[in-house]
Parts: C-alpha cells; sequence; structure tokens
C-alpha cells in the first residue's frame, strides 16, 4: 500500500522519474503522424511536441540530490523489478486509442496525449505502479507529486521554451480524436533523468538503471 510521503520530498523539484519504455513502431508512427499534422498547421508547434524516441509512461517522479541517493534508487529499481515480475509473466499490453488534453487556468491546454484504453490492462498497470512506489517507499525513497497516476504518452506540451503558444488549438489534432495509436506490450520498467539526454542519435533519456 502507498503511503504518503514526506513533506519535504513533495516540495523537492523532481529531477528523475521511473518509467515504462514505449518500443512499439506502429505507435511511435502514429504518434509522429499527428505531430506532423500539427506542425504542418502550426509550424510553432515543433517546439513542444514529444520526440516518439523519447515516448514513456511515468510511473512516479523522484528528486534524487545525491550519488548515494541515485545508488539508493538504482536498487530500489531492481528490487521493484522484482516485485513486478510474476505479474508480468503474463503479458501486459497497454492499448492506446484517442487523443486527451490536461488543462491549466481558464481552460487552458497546455498537454496533449494519447490516451490508454481503460481496460483490465490498465488496472493492472495502476496496480504495478503503486508496487513501484511502496517499494521506492521502503528504500526511504518518495515520489514528489501525490496526485493519482494517470498514464498516457505525451504528444504535445506547453513548455517555458514555448512562450508564443498560449493553449494547444483542438483543430491541430481533432481528425485524430478517435484514432488507435497500437499496443505496447510492457517489458520492464527504467529509472531515468530528467532532461539528460544518453545518445543525442536515439534522443532518449540517460539511464540510470533498466530491468531487465
Amino acid at each position: 500500500m502507498v503511503t504518503d510521503q514526506p513533506k519535504s520530498s513533495r516540495s523537492r523539484a523532481p529531477n528523475s522519474f521511473v518509467s515504462v519504455r514505449i518500443t512499439s513502431e506502429s505507435v511511435k508512427q502514429n504518434i509522429s503522424m499527428v505531430q506532423q499534422e500539427m506542425t504542418k498547421m502550426m509550424p510553432q508547434m515543433a517546439e513542444i511536441i514529444q520526440k516518439p524516441s523519447k515516448l514513456h509512461i511515468t510511473l512516479m517522479v523522484l528528486s534524487l540530490q545525491s550519488d548515494e541517493e541515485i545508488e539508493m534508487a538504482k536498487k530500489a529499481t531492481a528490487a521493484a523489478y522484482k516485485n513486478i515480475s510474476a505479474d508480468l509473466a503474463d503479458p501486459l499490453t497497454l492499448k492506446f486509442d484517442t487523443i486527451g488534453t490536461f488543462t491549466r487556468g481558464r481552460n487552458i491546454t497546455n498537454v496533449v496525449f494519447a490516451s490508454l484504453h481503460d481496460d483490465v490492462n490498465k488496472q493492472r498497470l495502476m496496480k504495478l505502479s503503486e508496487t513501484v512506489r511502496s517499494t521506492f517507499e521502503e528504500h526511504q525513497l518518495y515520489s514528489t507529486d501525490d496526485r493519482p497516476l494517470n498514464p498516457h504518452l505525451t504528444i504535445a506540451k506547453l513548455n517555458k521554451y514555448s512562450p508564443a503558444i498560449r493553449s494547444i488549438n483542438p483543430h491541430l489534432y481533432q481528425k485524430y480524436s478517435d484514432l488507435t495509436f497500437g499496443t505496447e506490450v510492457v517489458q520492464g520498467i527504467e529509472l531515468l533523468a530528467m532532461g539528460q539526454l544518453a545518445d543525442e542519435e536515439d534522443g532518449y533519456y540517460k539511464v540510470f538503471a533498466k530491468y531487465p
């Protein structure tokens, strides 16, 4: 069972996260298709799209402030994978269909994403996330975000580098609102660093730990 994290953890800015990497080529290609349509209609969108090579589902976010904490998190990742491996023996297939959005303030759409289909496998992923989080808590590592998990694949997200875009207009993606993006079979979990690319060609994040 997930416990409440200390207030000190919530006040720390996250710089790392545990996630499931998306490797499905069909999912990547369909998201890329939507992004190309969005940038064709509004070239400035190129500044805020999520590169398909970086697609992932975030399970929890962390603030790791020292080499010691990174090593603790690596051990927690190994323990978490051990705790979920039995469940993953039964293939966990995630289906992504339809486009969803997150809003802030007065109807400002700041994130557009591919939604995870609401079925038994989504519930399995939610339980898997709880196991990961509780395992990290056993290692005295806590999430900086206490909001319920809302698994999704980010297509585009407003950021400080895109001041010209105040909100993502629905007309940019509405023709793909009911698109089935594809499926992903969960193989394992990764501990990643935010904002640090391990391979400029691949464009993925720096990997602290990966299981299996």
